[in-house]
């Protein structure tokens, strides 16, 4: 699938999308994003891999305060339901993408494996 059938709503998803793809990850094979999980609150994943019930977050400063509580429903909501939830703030994603891959490979990796 190619980037111009992916819908990003931030820098940050691009920025997020895109290390994702280096990391060599494919595309709706290993992770989509704008994924519901099937939920009916209107929830929305910014990112997901789907296979692993891992959720991938990236909040924006303005938008997301830390202790938001449509934040903390919403993850309370996606766990009770098996789901993997990983926020990244927009400092952790703007500075220091390694960062982020390397958490989200070490979820991964322990999905693959059975260890969460």
């Amino acid at each position: 699938m190619t980037k111009t059938n992916i819908r990003l709503d931030s820098g940050l998803e691009e920025k997020m999308y895109n290390a994702l793809i280096d990391a060599g990850y494919i595309y709706d094979e290993d992770f989509i994003n704008s994924y519901t999980g099937g939920n009916r609150y209107g929830y929305i994943m910014d990112f997901a891999f789907p296979n692993k019930r891992i959720d991938i977050e990236c909040d924006g400063e303005p938008f997301h305060k830390i202790g938001n509580n449509h934040d903390r429903r919403r993850d309370s909501y996606f766990k009770e339901k098996g789901w993997t939830v990983l926020r990244f703030r927009g400092k952790e994603i703007s500075k220091n993408i390694d960062y982020c891959i390397r958490v989200i490979k070490t979820f991964v990796n322990k999905k693959e494996i059975g260890e969460i």
